[in-house]
């Protein structure tokens, strides 16, 4: 497809973000089903969820791509593992899109579940943006025609787990694909950021020394990492994890945006 200008886009695209909205039950999970504006091709770059009511850290999320040679899961790595919370995706993508998109192919499914841990129902609106199939092809052809590979996120990621009170130092390894992955922005989900600690290490270089969960948050809701850290995959991507508060347990999940190189 040729390179489009802004008033061709305008002309010959459109501006599709579907969404779904459904009560879900207390302890129970609700798969929303996406596909492309009349199931084209799309270019999924953002995620945003709300709740009519309650606290998104009470909501796990996970979401898969169902292609027709397998199925991609997106987050959590391991389709097995309970989600990431719902604060954590948010606070991803209020301020910012991803570079470049997950394709979701034509007739082609992404399935998103949330879990709801919570003691009451709550209505959920799901949402995804991202590009139409003329928008994603024109996008596509830019970078082709400068020499330039269109940017393939992937998600590293840890589902929710529950760290006990007081506990220091707790290790939450992240075994990463066999692919080259540069790391650009870190969020964490939790019921109690600023009673959470940790320290992001590879190897023996630490990436983030301590910091409360709150500030990684903070530091990377609107803007990149100054310098992009390339990941070796044959090392473990580290957590080490404490919990401030010495009377109560708190959870904490983990969400990585990286690109493969």
């Amino acid at each position: 497809m040729a390179i489009l200008n802004k008033t061709q886009l305008i002309q010959r695209g459109v501006y599709y973000t579907p969404s779904a909205q459904e009560t879900v039950t207390a302890g129970s999970t609700h798969t929303f089903s996406f596909q492309g504006y009349r199931g084209l091709k799309y270019g999924l770059n953002r995620i945003l969820i709300s709740l009519a009511g309650g606290n998104l850290y009470d909501f796990l999320v996970s979401a898969r791509i169902l292609y027709s040679s397998g199925t991609v899961s997106l987050f959590p790595t391991n389709p097995k593992d309970s989600g990431i919370s719902a604060d954590a995706l948010n606070d991803m993508f209020l301020g910012r899109s991803l570079r470049g998109a997950f394709i979701i192919d034509e007739q082609t499914s992404m399935e998103i579940d949330v879990q709801n841990t919570s003691a009451s129902d709550q209505t959920v609106n799901v949402q995804i943006m991202g590009y139409a199939d003329v928008q994603l092809e024109s996008l596509q052809a830019d970078y082709a025609g400068q020499g330039k590979t269109f940017p393939r996120p992937f998600f590293i990621s840890y589902p929710n787990t529950s760290i006990a009170a007081g506990t220091t130092n707790k290790q939450l390894p992240i075994t990463l694909p066999r692919q080259s992955l540069r790391l650009y922005r870190m969020f964490v989900g939790s019921d109690s950021p600023g009673n959470l600690s940790l320290k992001i290490r590879q190897n023996t270089i630490y990436i983030k020394p301590q910091v409360l969960a709150s500030q990684l948050n903070d530091e990377f809701r609107y803007m990149d990492i100054i310098l992009p850290i390339d990941l070796d995959s044959r090392i473990p991507f580290q957590l080490y994890v404490d919990n401030l508060d010495v009377v109560n347990a708190h959870d904490i999940s983990f969400i990585g945006e990286t690109y493969i190189v």
